[in-house]
């Protein structure tokens, strides 16, 4: 599936308002992630994180990558698989702005 931009720019357009509103919450929300089901891990464009432990490999899913299978994933460069909204995260752990990471130009 091909990225569609235009709905990435409205996203993360939106994003940045509710971070201008209220940062603590949007960071918050960005940040929290869920276990997910085998299907959802291997859903095409849902980015989420894998994880190991001792006893287990499992993944988890959060809003943003939720978010970015909605827009698609890259289908090749140096890209491809990933997803285009990206949350800039601060050495104090709050987000500071959310972009559009594009194939050729790198984040807007």
């Amino acid at each position: 599936m091909a990225v569609d931009l235009s709905l990435a720019t409205r996203i993360v357009d939106f994003l940045n308002e509710l971070l201008a509103i209220d940062s603590e919450a949007i960071t918050a929300i960005c940040k929290t992630r869920v276990r997910c089901n085998e299907l959802l891990k291997n859903h095409p464009t849902v980015q989420v994180k894998f994880f190991q432990d001792q006893q287990d490999q499992y993944a988890e899913v959060g809003m943003i990558g939720i978010l970015n299978g909605m827009c698609g994933a890259y289908d090749d460069g140096e890209l491809r698989g990933w997803g285009c909204i990206v949350a800039h995260i601060e050495e104090d752990g709050f987000i500071s702005r959310f972009s559009v990471l594009t194939q050729h130009v790198g984040v807007k």
